[in-house]
């Protein structure tokens, strides 16, 4: 032991005395809520256990630990978080570079599909107007015969009635 005989322990390169007589500091709460500090690890002991703890009572450095613990588990789920975040990005990235790439050569297919349809489409037209016209020009030409046919039919009728009205 020291000189004064009390006990004194090294902690992280610093003297810490372990007798009662200096209470010590409060333990905050983790910023962002994780972890409990001493004062209300003796409530909570006070109420369920029914067991009033000191505030130098060694049963607190359990407290420390765990609260240290959650803080460490805390930044390396951050960590992972940041990290996830990362792989999910990249993996959407590489995702939608795919189905862009994918609706391209759809696209491509399917217009040329389309225009093949359509080509094939106007070609049928095509061939519809092209007998319709070979269907209007016989129209025509039968026209024409029957025109020439009342003409001709006309001039026979006045040709028999002057005819007869001659004779």
């Amino acid at each position: 032991m020291d000189n004064n005989d009390e006990p004194v322990t090294e902690v992280m390169g610093e003297k810490a005395e372990i007798s009662g007589q200096s209470d010590p500091p409060p333990m905050p709460q983790l910023l962002d809520g994780i972890g409990l500090n001493l004062e209300q690890v003796a409530n909570l002991l006070a109420e369920k256990h029914k067991i009033i703890v000191s505030p130098d009572d060694p049963i607190l450095m359990t407290v420390t630990l765990l609260n240290a613990f959650l803080a460490e588990e805390n930044r390396i789920m951050e960590r992972h978080k940041g990290a996830m975040a990362q792989v999910l990005a990249s993996r959407t990235d590489k995702f939608v570079r795919s189905v862009s790439e994918s609706a391209a050569s759809v696209s491509a297919v399917f217009s040329g599909q389309a225009v093949a349809a359509m080509k094939e489409t106007v070609a049928g037209h095509n061939k519809g107007f092209a007998a319709m016209e070979r269907s209007l020009a016989r129209h025509q030409a039968n026209i024409r015969w029957w025109a020439i046919i009342a003409l001709v039919s006309a001039v026979v009728n006045v040709g028999v009635f002057v005819w007869q009205a001659i004779r």
